[in-house]
């Protein structure tokens, strides 16, 4: 559980030192009070991928990005404002027909990893969402683009031997 908020909050840290701020899928829900966004275009990614190294040894950040169109993330920890938001952030995963890749419970924090499938190719996803909800706190972490389902797998068993 703590190596899926440690991918979390170096993907965060990543995306925080080379990105911009907009909003996009979840423009709704970021504009809210106490919501802190961050939207990384394609063109960002880009640029990152060419200058930025690996996360860690078990995550190739180059591999993963070089297919994304964009990565946006939802941080809210203001606990009547997760009761608000949380609703609305789980019927538009519900729209996005996204299937449940992993999900782990420990305590109060809850971590759910889904995929949206990819029409034209079974083996990929369209968009990998990471949903993190605990007491008082709620992240989200949205890659959209073409994702490699290998790549995705592989992430999710080095976790699960951590």
């Amino acid at each position: 559980m703590k190596s899926i908020a440690s991918i979390i909050v170096a993907l965060l840290a990543f995306v925080l030192t080379t990105g911009c701020s907009a909003k996009k899928q979840f423009a709704d829900i970021a504009s809210n009070d106490d919501v802190t966004s961050v939207y990384i275009s394609k063109t960002m990614l880009k640029m990152a991928g060419s200058v930025g190294g690996d996360l860690s040894d078990d995550i190739n950040v180059k591999a993963l990005i070089k297919d994304l169109d964009s990565i946006e993330i939802l941080t809210c920890e203001n606990a009547s404002k997760v009761k608000k938001i949380a609703p609305a952030i789980e019927q538009r995963i519900a729209a996005l027909k996204a299937d449940v890749l992993m999900e782990a419970n420990e305590d109060n924090e809850n971590v759910i990893i889904y995929g949206t499938p990819d029409p034209q190719n079974e083996n990929k996803i369209s968009n990998l969402i990471i949903y993190t909800r605990e007491s008082g706190e709620l992240n989200l972490v949205v890659l959209s683009g073409t994702i490699d389902m290998a790549q995705v797998s592989s992430m999710i068993s080095k976790e699960r031997l951590q």
